[in-house]
This record gives structure tokens, sequence and C-alpha cells, in this order.
């Protein structure tokens, strides 16, 4: 992911689903207006921690990457309803994930 992208503060959805990442920035935290972020379908292999810093997020999507673990930290994303961790290589999801109160699609 380019880091110009985290210059554009309104962006409130992103969508990169559907290419080649395999790494996305830690400046992507800058993006604090963003609601919805899609990053399935991708060769993502982890997320940057620095993603709990998007407070507004409430849709995350995840799924088609080939990610093996979810940051603790994502339970830092109080606004949070609705994640996609489909078709990954994930072995366990992280306990801090039933701190997500307002969660209420985990897929």
């Amino acid at each position: 992911m380019s880091e110009s992208i985290s210059q554009l503060s309104n962006l409130t959805t992103l969508y990169l689903g559907g290419n080649q990442l395999t790494k996305i920035s830690e400046s992507i935290s800058q993006l604090s207006n963003l609601t919805t972020l899609y990053l399935g379908e991708n060769q993502l292999t982890k997320i940057p921690e620095s993603i709990s810093q998007l407070s507004n997020l409430t849709r995350l999507y995840l799924g088609g990457n080939q990610l093996t673990k979810i940051p603790e930290s994502i339970s830092q994303l109080s606004n949070l309803e609705t994640i996609d961790l489909q078709d990954n290589q994930l072995t366990i999801i992280p306990e801090s994930i039933s701190q997500l109160s307002n969660l209420t699609r985990l897929f």
C-alpha cells in the first residue's frame, strides 16, 4: 500500500481487495475517518499493530489472505461491528476479540 494513501484524511472507505498486496503500511493509522477497510483477497501475512488506531472503523474485511495471526490490539477497535477472517491461515483467534462489544458479525 502506498504511503500517499495515508494523506487522504477524509477517506471513509478503503477497498483494496483482489490485489496482490503483501504488506500494509503502519501509516494506515493516519486514516482517522475510515469506517470500512476491505483488504480481502490479497497475499497479506500480517496486519500492522497500528490498525488499532482506526477508532472509527466499523467494518474490517481480511478474508482470503495468508494471515497466521491477528494482533491482540484489535480489541481497541471499539466501534467494530463486522470482521471477516475467513480463508486465512489462522490457528487461533485472539481472546481480546471478546472485548469488541459492538461486534455483530464475525466470519
